[in-house]
């Protein structure tokens, strides 16, 4: 049940299902790259998938492959507990939201109880590409910024080299997801569709220099 996504990533969860894309292969292919790079690597999912494969059995396995740790969108904080004292005894990060309609209060109480950074979803809304970044964005931030000395990473609608920019003094990182996705599908040759990845990739990266 695609609660957080968008119809780009609706779409490409669609087309890894029918490739039988799962969550061991996902391990399988962290583990893979983790011989040619020691990037960090976090993993999103919703919870069922947690679920069904076992809370202790995942973080093992995942910590084994090389993952550093996990954003699940639907596990509330409250029912939390369990799967962040899995993650903490196989050292992987247990990455929170919070949107620009959670009140300071519960803010800072995900603040305080994620690990890894903190996620600042900056619209009320779907993943997805937008044109502009939405209003009172700045004012979120800063919020959360007050509240929290760990990392602040932005998610959701941030589209473009001119978005980071704009929000660059504000957080630690920017995620960027659809806009991603949509490039890669677009090119069905996959040495084409890597450059134009790169390109897009380095674009952002040096946004987010500048920015800062």
């Amino acid at each position: 049940d695609p609660m957080a996504d968008g119809p780009v990533i609706q779409a490409s969860s669609l087309r890894a299902l029918r490739q039988d894309v799962d969550l061991n292969k996902i391990i399988i292919l962290v583990h893979e790259l983790r011989q040619r790079t020691d990037i960090p690597v976090v993993l999103m999912t919703y919870f069922n998938p947690v679920y069904r494969m076992g809370l202790e059995k995942l973080a093992r396995q995942a910590s084994l492959a090389g993952v550093d740790g996990f954003v699940i969108p639907d596990l509330p904080l409250e029912e939390s507990a369990e799967w962040r004292a899995a993650a903490r005894s196989n050292n992987l990060a247990a990455i929170f939201l919070v949107a620009p309609n959670t009140p300071q209060a519960r803010a800072t109480l995900i603040a305080r109880k994620t690990s890894g950074f903190l996620y600042a979803v900056s619209v009320t809304g779907v993943t997805g590409k937008r044109k502009e970044i939405p209003q009172g964005l700045t004012d979120y931030l800063k919020m959360l910024r007050s509240v929290t000395n760990k990392p602040l990473v932005v998610g959701f609608g941030i589209t473009s080299p001119t978005h980071v920019r704009e929000i660059g003094p504000l957080c630690d990182g920017v995620i960027i997801g659809s806009a991603l996705i949509d490039l890669v599908s677009r090119y069905r040759d996959k040495k084409t569709g890597n450059s134009h990845v790169k390109l897009f990739i380095n674009a952002l990266a040096e946004a987010l220099g500048d920015g800062q």
